[in-house]
Formats: C-alpha cells, structure tokens, sequence
C-alpha cells in the first residue's frame, strides 16, 4: 500500500451565510503508519444545512466523528460495510443533538467520502456534495446526486451542463440528521495507475461546468495550486456559497 499519498483541503466561507457550514477532514499528517496501513486513508466533506449556525455544528460533528469513529473501529468487518455502518450512525447522532438542542432543530448535512486502502477505493455520498476522478486525462464524477434535477439528467430530460442554471438546483432528496431511514449511495473502484481524486461541496459544482474542473486539474502541477485555482473559478463564476475543495494524489504533490 502507499502510504506516501499525496493531499490539499480547502474550506473557505461564502458570502451568503455568517459562518462557513461546511466542513472536511483528512487523514493526520502525523497519524501512524500502523492505523494508515490496517485502515487506509479517509477523506470527507461535509455541506451543512440548517438556520443560527446548525449547519456548522451538523457538518462538524458529521466530519469530526467520522473520522473518529472509523480510525477507532475494532470490528471485524468489510470496509464497505463498516463505511456505511459509520454514517447510519452519524444520522442518529445528528438527530438526536438537533432533538436535544433547540437551536439546532431540523440542522442536517451532505456527506460525500473517499477511503483509500491498498489498491482500492470506497466512496460514498449522500446529498449532492461530489467526488470526481481524474485518470488518463479525462475527468468523471463518480458520486451521483440525491435531488431531483439529477433524476431530470439522467432520465435524459435535461443536460448535465444544464444542471447550474436549473431553477431547483439547490433542492436534494436525501441528507443526514432528518431521517431514520437514509439512502447512502456507495460505490467501489479498483485504483488507476495514476489518479487524482475530487471531493468538493457544491459551492463549487454548482456554478461551475465539468469541462472547467477538468481544465484545471490537467493542467495543474501541484495540489495546493490546483485546490487554489479550482476555488478561484468558483469566485470568478460568482459563487456565493461556502466552498470546500479536497484533492488526493499518488503522483503529484
């Protein structure tokens, strides 16, 4: 396994809301190889949603103990499984604390991860917040949204370019911390020779065409410059949502 992978957050407030409501966790640059090489490395981002600073604690709290809790599992169980084990119980976590707390009433979030372990990757999303890959010089999103303009796309009723100027853009079927029952959309791939990975919140993808992220990530030569440039687009298209950016490398640094 690599345990030299390479990576670069970014997580930035918009103009739209008082606090940034998203929130990200990467693996500790400092973490032992041990936990590295018995549980891989587990990216996440997290998009809150939810009035008087809900949506901050749930994306938190989401992030934070998601980590946590997978780094401090002990069952024996496939990752796939334990990945998803992992977010049911997020979603009751949530709901219990905006029960608990009135301030918090109704507060939920989006999720969308990526576990990389041996020559494996496990990816999971609810909501809309995406992952992408980037391999052999074109760039695919692999996560696929929970809202009904992605049922529009792919029904063929509209473009996947159309979905940034849709009037319901913004409206998604499924979160975390509203319901019991939650859909949890996971995928599996086996590693390409040569990849970057994607994980971003929608204040990115929502004003912002594939064929622009892809401009951008072929050309870059570094993760850091390439995270910077991928959210100054999203200011240069306007964005006014809080914007989170996560790329994961084997070969660039």
């Amino acid at each position: 396994m690599n345990d030299k992978l390479n990576y670069y957050a970014l997580s930035r407030k918009g103009k739209k809301s008082p606090q940034n409501e998203d929130s990200c966790s990467v693996p500790n640059k400092n973490k032992k190889k041990s936990d590295i090489k018995n549980k891989g490395f587990l990216f996440t981002v997290c998009d809150g949603l939810g009035g008087h600073r809900a949506g901050e604690v749930a994306s938190s709290i989401c992030a934070k103990l998601f980590k946590e809790n997978y780094y401090n599992n002990t069952e024996n169980k496939e990752y796939g499984e334990l990945l998803k084990d992992e977010i049911r119980n997020l979603n009751i976590r949530i709901m219990e604390v905006s029960r608990d707390f009135h301030d918090y009433y109704g507060m939920s979030t989006t999720l969308v991860s990526l576990l990389i372990h041996n020559e494996t990757a496990y990816i999971n999303n609810v909501g809309d917040s995406r992952l992408y890959l980037y391999s052999q010089s074109k760039l695919e999103q692999l996560t696929e949204d929970q809202s009904p303009v992605w049922k529009m796309y792919k029904k063929g009723i509209i473009t996947k370019d159309d979905i940034i100027k849709h009037e319901k853009k913004n409206v998604i079927s499924q979160v975390i911390g509203l319901e019991q029952d939650i859909e949890i959309n996971s995928y599996r791939i086996s590693l390409p020779e040569k990849y970057i990975f994607l994980l971003c919140s929608d204040g990115l993808t929502d004003v912002t065409l594939d064929k622009e992220i892809e401009d951008v990530i072929s050309t870059t030569t570094d993760l850091k410059t390439g995270v910077e440039r991928l959210y100054q687009l999203s200011q240069k298209n306007h964005s006014l949502d809080d914007v989170t950016i996560i790329l994961v490398s084997n070969y660039l640094e």
